[in-house]
């Protein structure tokens, strides 16, 4: 039996085990972590003198009967090659070797984290750290990178550790509920059926695509939210010339899009072009079509249409005469000065753009489900859940259950549950990235149902620690009693009228997400031809959409596969079979 499972874990457990099978929308875990004591730090300042090479020669006896959290007597030191980042900052003369983690861990598990070597992971300093002792051969004990290059050059010299049976055996009840959760993940961190590290939990159905509107033009012009695309283009002509913000002044424009079309966050086409049946992403969506063929989102005939569409508005100046030449940041300026009403973005709108206009005007924007177009199935991309950290063990380190018993502990102290001396200890301020073991779920997918059901009951009693000050927040915004931006920024996440209901009870059930293939694992092909590929689709879309021919699209499909788009989607047919 599992240990260290307090009361509030087992009924949050028990609520994302029934998720899991109805849904796989929640879970979480939590344990109260303690502080460590003047001692620890000097038995870690002792340990650390003794061992800071990369491969740990200490070993103790196993603890007894596969405990997740049996503690090595005497200590065993591991050792963690560290990804830094300018956001990391000590407290109270922590340091690398010696921070509220590495006294924790010495003190609950007995194992004694050294550090190998500090790289800045915002320059090529980790990446070349890291590859250097690739090539050396000598490795930390503990090491993580999302470079898959580097992952599988690492398996094939026989460096990393199996940990398929050391997880089994050693997972507490968090880490064995995750592994089946999030497959993608853990398909990611398997080679030839061996686990051969922990991955980064990925759900990206968060990132589905939604219409922005202000609450305040669409009153002011007596209209609704579009349902159609149809509607759409008759509202963002209304918003442009039926003076919406009531100044008089002919100042503003119906859909905001920026310059670079598909490779932004918030303000592109791929919301639109999702009502034609093209689900496109930041950048690019390979996936297999409706007749089974491995093809690129934008090559699709709804894409053609959508541009055509797109081509009308431009003619009509309902979309603005200077988007070819205006940036995310130049549309931020928009926002905030009131020249603009609507536009495509991710869920988290209410943070950033329309926090803007809210700041300024205390203008509210909601999200809304993307239009439907005749004859087609509003689709959007989403990327695939197999990319992201993964931690892993050098094959030569002789306790490699040691990451799990890590991963263990952490689990039990940051979580949803943990009470606000815990998070101002181990969380806040960026404290868990001093951690080698760091995993979290998702948060607005797990988060989502959760503060929904607790909305609808009006009763917060069974929601986690952290979550009852985000309930509390939605219900004060909603009730006025809170205007602050993050008070906005919650409320357009998670209340009932929020992103996240959106997606999780209207784009998931009804299959409009689609995941591309592509996730760490890719083709020579694609790393060498994106760039180039990425460049002919911008140039051709924002010629098309400013007058040129709209039979100029079919001619940018053959310059697309004969730019080396042919060879990516003949690889990825290979590398993703057909199911």
């Amino acid at each position: 039996m599992k240990q260290k499972r307090s009361s509030s874990l087992k009924r949050i457990v028990g609520l994302s085990l029934a998720f899991l099978l109805a849904a796989s929308l929640a879970a979480c875990a939590s344990n109260n972590g303690t502080n460590a004591s003047s001692d620890q730090s000097a038995a870690t300042d002792a340990s650390s003198s003794e061992s800071d090479t990369t491969t740990s020669d200490t070993s103790s006896g196993q603890p007894a009967d596969n405990d997740p959290y049996g503690k090595y007597d005497p200590p065993i030191n591991l050792s963690w090659g560290i990804n830094t980042s300018a956001v990391q900052q000590f407290k109270d003369g922590d340091t690398y070797e010696n921070n509220i983690w590495t006294r924790k861990y010495l003190e609950d598990l007995g194992i004694n984290v050294t550090v190998a070597f500090t790289a800045d992971g915002s320059t090529e300093a980790y990446r070349n750290q890291m590859n250097l002792a690739l090539a050396s051969g000598d490795l930390p004990d503990v090491f993580k990178t999302n470079d898959y290059v580097f992952i599988k050059q690492a398996y094939d010299a026989g460096y990393l550790a199996d940990l398929s049976q050391v997880y089994k055996d050693y997972a507490n009840d968090f880490m064995a509920m995750v592994q089946p959760k999030y497959p993608d993940s853990y398909d990611y961190a398997t080679i030839d059926g061996k686990l051969i590290g922990i991955p980064q939990l990925q759900d990206n159905s968060q990132f589905g695509i939604l219409l922005w509107i202000r609450d305040d033009w669409l009153a002011n012009l007596g209209k609704e939210a579009p349902k159609t695309v149809d509607e759409l283009v008759a509202l963002a002509r209304a918003f442009t010339f039926d003076d919406p913000d009531g100044n008089g002044v002919d100042d503003t424009f119906g859909l905001g899009i920026n310059k670079n079309l598909v490779t932004s966050n918030y303000c592109t086409l791929l919301g639109f072009i999702g009502s034609f049946g093209v689900p496109g992403f930041d950048h690019s969506i390979y996936y297999r079509n409706d007749a089974g063929e491995m093809t690129f989102s934008y090559l699709e005939p709804g894409m053609k249409d959508a541009l055509a569409v797109l081509q009308s508005m431009y003619a009509e100046g309902i979309i603005d005469r200077e988007f070819s030449v205006k940036d995310t940041a130049m549309l931020e300026q928009d926002i905030g000065s009131g020249k603009l009403g609507m536009a495509f973005g991710m869920q988290w709108g209410t943070w950033l753009p329309w926090n803007l206009a809210f700041q300024n005007e205390q203008a509210i924007a909601h999200p809304y489900p993307i239009p439907t177009q005749e004859g087609y199935t509003a689709r959007m991309g989403i990327q695939s859940n197999a990319f992201g950290d993964i931690t892993m063990v050098n094959a030569n380190y002789k306790n490699p259950e040691a990451l799990v018993k890590l991963y263990n502990v952490y689990s039990d102290t940051v979580n949803p549950d943990m009470d606000d001396e815990t998070y101002a200890i181990y969380d806040a301020d960026e404290q868990y990235r001093f951690s080698p073991a760091v995993i979290n779920e998702p948060q607005e997918p797990t988060y989502g149902p959760w503060l929904k059901e607790a909305q609808l009951k009006n009763d917060a009693s069974d929601l986690p620690r952290n979550l009852i000050t985000r309930f509390n927040t939605i219900k004060d915004f909603d009730a006025g009693s809170n205007t602050g931006s993050d008070a906005y920024g919650l409320w357009g996440q998670y209340s009932l009228g929020g992103s996240m209901p959106i997606i999780n009870d209207f784009y998931v059930p009804n299959n409009m997400l689609i995941q591309s293939v592509v996730g760490g694992v890719q083709p020579d092909s694609l790393v060498k031809n994106s760039s180039v590929l990425e460049k002919i689709t911008l140039q051709a879309f924002t010629e098309i959409i400013m007058g040129a021919d709209i039979d100029n699209f079919d001619k940018y499909v053959q310059d697309w596969l004969a730019a080396g788009g042919q060879q990516v989607l003949e690889d990825l047919d290979k590398q993703y079979p057909a199911e």
